[in-house]
């Protein structure tokens, strides 16, 4: 197995044009507004420059391959704004999928929130819940589906 770098997209912002194309491509292609080119202008932004703040976007490096990426938000459902941050667009390129890189984001998104003081993390799904759980996550509530996909999807939320 390849080792796996984690660093954030601010350090390569060269890939923010992948990260966009597999966000849009995996979520964003069917919901209303969303295009390529706002989801490439997103990310770039977000490579651009390195702040305290959210969004934060960290990929995983096997070798020279870009072999996945994570996201820490603000907001990231249309219809929650109570709850925050968010783990979002959080994808593993098929080729480099079951070698444990699952639990290697998702331990450096926690470590990551955890420095800036965050004491619950976010998310939801569609079809993910199982590998969720498997890291600890907890579902809590279930609510519309904002790609239009799937009838639901569940929140989940992790106490680092």
């Amino acid at each position: 197995m390849q080792d796996l770098s984690i660093i954030p997209l601010t350090a390569r912002p060269d890939l923010a044009d992948t990260c966009a194309a597999w966000s849009f491509g995996e979520w964003s292609c069917h919901q209303p507004g969303r295009t390529l080119e706002k989801t490439m202008e997103r990310y770039r932004n977000t490579a651009a420059k390195e702040t305290a703040s959210l969004p934060k976007t960290w990929i995983g490096l096997a070798g020279d391959k870009i072999a996945g990426m994570i996201s820490l938000k603000k907001e990231d459902h249309p219809d929650i704004h109570d709850l925050a941050p968010w783990v979002a667009s959080f994808f593993i390129h098929p080729v480099f999928r079951d070698r444990g890189y699952a639990r290697r984001f998702l331990d450096h998104v926690q470590t990551e929130a955890g420095k800036l003081n965050y004491k619950t993390l976010y998310l939801f799904t569609a079809d993910a819940q199982n590998l969720y759980a498997a890291h600890g996550w907890k579902i809590f509530d279930r609510v519309r589906d904002p790609t239009g996909a799937h009838p639901h999807v569940v929140l989940m939320k992790k106490t680092l």
